[in-house]
């Protein structure tokens, strides 16, 4: 677990969902997100029948949580980018 935990925790960071502890801001960096859960992913694939079943669970819904949260996060971001240069281009 405290493998998984040290690889969600910068996905964790990066998505703004947990302040940086070195700075206490929040900060979006959705590629360092991105690759965090794909090594996250990359574990979930090679530890199959390697872990107990609560091992199993977390590294599933913790995957699937920061899947669902890098969707969201994206997505937002993109609509703030499309507003934002609409406002620009209406200026």
């Amino acid at each position: 677990p405290a493998l998984v935990q040290q690889i969600a925790y910068p996905a964790l960071m990066a998505l703004g969902q947990i302040p940086d502890p070195r700075s206490g801001e929040r900060m979006l960096d959705l590629n360092l997100a991105k690759e965090s859960i794909n090594l996250l992913s990359v574990l979930e694939k090679k530890t199959v029948g390697n872990r107990d079943p609560e091992e199993d669970k977390m590294i599933r819904d913790l995957l699937r949580d920061l899947q669902m949260a890098y969707s969201q996060t994206a997505q937002a971001a993109q609509q703030a980018a499309t507003d934002q240069a609409s406002g620009d281009s209406a200026e």
